[in-house]
């Protein structure tokens, strides 16, 4: 089964003077649901100009991965604590208590082009009571990620991001004419999302800002038609917990 999200389906809002595009919405018009997709509840772009900050909804029970495709952010939670990440670098945190993230473009003349990812957490008690917070911060080079589907974030493959949610989570640049097949395990699902560039993904064609989610097929083939980099997320079939965002829509200014 193939659900798709076209760019143009996915909801634009503004805060401040940051343009944010959420792929999963209850106001969004198409038939994605706005729950998410699988572990996924939140899979928003944001591009934030230079010297700008945005803050995020209230966040908890959650695996968060950020992605910065261009520019460099610093991203400061309510204790205080702050770091930079930039272009390249990913970063997979564990939040099991409501935290609100302000996050800050570093760069005095270019824009910042990030992506949030919100991986729910098992909500049974046993489980949750194995999850420990942690924030991991790694950099995969534009080289390691050359037409291939780079691993960035998985619970047992090495030099990745670990996962507490058995999520895996690849990147990938590659170049005209390149075909990729990915192999689905068993009782597993896809989201595949086009960051730039274009590609066929089981004959449907995508563009900029297009996800499909794949469930219930064998693999998933990847025929890139321009220079493309994309993100592909490998989740468990089930849902494994409740949303991770208290409002995947709340986002203000600084």
């Amino acid at each position: 089964m193939i659900v798709r999200q076209r760019n143009a389906q996915r909801r634009h809002i503004r805060s401040g003077a940051c343009d944010i595009w959420l792929t999963f919405h209850p106001e969004g018009n198409s038939s994605v649901s706005g729950d998410g997709f699988g572990s996924i509840s939140v899979f928003n772009e944001y591009h934030l100009p230079s010297a700008q900050t945005v803050l995020s909804g209230p966040v908890l029970d959650t695996e968060l991965i950020t992605c910065i495709s261009r520019g460099a952010l610093i991203l400061e939670a309510p204790s205080g604590s702050s770091g930079a990440i930039t272009a390249g670098e990913f970063q997979c945190a564990t939040i099991l208590q409501v935290v609100n993230l302000r996050m800050t473009n570093l760069a005095s003349s270019d824009i910042a082009h990030f992506f949030r990812i919100y991986l729910r957490l098992p909500d049974t008690p046993d489980a949750l009571l194995s999850v420990e917070e942690q924030m991991q911060q790694m950099r995969f080079t534009a080289a390691e990620r050359h037409n291939v589907l780079c691993p960035v974030v998985s619970p047992d493959l090495p030099r990745t991001l670990r996962s507490t949610t058995n999520s895996r989570v690849f990147s990938g640049i590659l170049d005209p004419g390149r075909h990729i097949v990915y192999e689905l395990p068993p009782r597993r699902k896809v989201w595949l999302h086009i960051v730039c560039g274009a590609a066929t993904a089981n004959e449907v064609h995508l563009t900029y800002g297009d996800g499909i989610g794949i469930t219930d097929e064998p693999s998933i083939s990847i025929t890139v038609t321009e220079s493309t980099e994309l993100l592909l997320v490998d989740m468990p079939e089930g849902d494994p917990g409740t949303p991770s965002e208290i409002d995947s829509a709340t986002e203000a200014p600084s």
